[in-house]
């Protein structure tokens, strides 16, 4: 395996100045720079990332913590994330687990600098312990898929809107004829689920549309949270046109259910899910729903962190006290990336209804 003298001999240079010109320093002249690179080229020589990493004074990693790495909600997020941290030379370390596992592992990352900024995808509540280490942490830092800041944090986030979001679904499906909507929520603890709840509302209001509590079914984000959801709908008289479930494996579970129990979806009852997995396309019919950009919104939130990590490395002295401070700082930023509906086979209009503007 070639070495950096090898690199440095073939070039004719000194170690130090192949050393600089392969760890990206600028002032080396140009046609030096360029044989020194050709060198390299030649030999195949692929610097060792860990020491480029420890001469440049930084990790070149970025630790993720994510909720749960096994569940296909969240790989579009990481993806997104790895394109983005590959794209600028960095590699992911990533953590996952229930909150007292992913606050361990944030301690650990940070004792251990192994890494040079923290990204966070997960909607879920965060532990007094842990908000309050996050306060204090000094790393860069940027919090993915929580479009509501329980603790007001002064970290970067990168969001959809879920509330709005919701609220223009139901005043699509109003639009197309439907007034009696229920909807199958999520846990009181996850946040985006409490602002699908508060978006469902919304569009109601928006639509002219009474709130109707016998309409809204809890659920548990599961397949058999919506099989569970459909008996209560199914119940109902009169019964629902069309149904929201809070994510697309209980509405998936609600297209199960109902083809047992021989209701027609869409002809007898229009579903809607959100996120947009793989398996809404999957399904029969093909299930109408909000497609959720996790993939943009991973890659987005690592572009932001690799700002502030850029900002945080060119440092410049601060006036009066001496202390130095990131060049171009700037307070917390917050990003919206929004839904998209995405329409396919179990929606229809109302029948004898004429179609509304929403």
């Amino acid at each position: 395996m070639p070495t950096i003298m090898d690199v440095a001999r073939l070039a004719q240079v000194s170690r130090s100045t192949a050393s600089r010109v392969l760890n990206g320093y600028t002032g080396t002249p140009a046609a030096v720079r360029e044989r020194v690179l050709a060198a390299a080229r030649a030999l195949g020589y692929e610097p060792d990332a860990a020491a480029r990493g420890l001469a440049r004074g930084r990790t070149e990693n970025i630790g993720v913590v994510v909720a749960d790495v096994g569940d296909p909600f969240f790989a579009p997020f990481l993806r997104g994330a790895g394109e983005a941290a590959a794209a600028a030379g960095y590699s992911l370390t990533i953590t996952s687990g229930d909150w007292a596992r992913e606050e361990a592992a944030f301690f650990r990352l940070v004792r251990q600098r192994r890494a040079d900024g923290l990204l966070f995808i997960s909607g879920r509540e965060l532990s007094p312990g842990l908000a309050e280490a996050l306060r204090k942490c000094e790393l860069p830092m940027v919090m993915v898929d929580r479009d509501e800041d329980e603790w007001d944090l002064p970290i970067d986030r990168v969001d959809a809107n879920n509330r709005e979001a919701m609220a223009d679904l139901v005043q699509w499906l109003f639009s197309q004829g439907h007034e009696r909507i229920a909807f199958v929520g999520g846990p009181g603890d996850l946040p985006a689920a409490v602002r699908r709840l508060e978006g469902y509302r919304l569009g109601l209001e928006r639509s002219g549309l009474t709130f109707r509590p016998e309409l809204v079914i809890p659920g548990d984000l599961r397949l058999s949270g919506g099989q569970q959801a459909l008996g209560v709908i199914a119940s109902q008289n009169p019964r629902p046109t069309a149904v929201i479930a809070a994510n697309d494996l209980m509405a998936i579970g609600i297209l199960k259910a109902a083809s047992a129990a021989r209701i027609r979806v869409p002809d007898d009852l229009s579903v809607v899910g959100v996120d947009d997995i793989p398996a809404a396309s999957w399904v029969t019919p093909e299930l109408t729903t909000l497609h959720q950009p996790c993939y943009e919104m991973g890659r987005r939130g690592v572009e932001l962190l690799l700002a502030r990590i850029g900002e945080r490395q060119a440092k410049v002295p601060a006036a009066g006290d001496g202390e130095r401070e990131p060049a171009g700082h700037t307070g917390p930023r917050h990003e919206w990336i929004p839904f998209r509906l995405v329409v396919r086979a179990s929606v229809r209009p109302v029948k004898d209804s004429k179609t509304r503007r929403p």
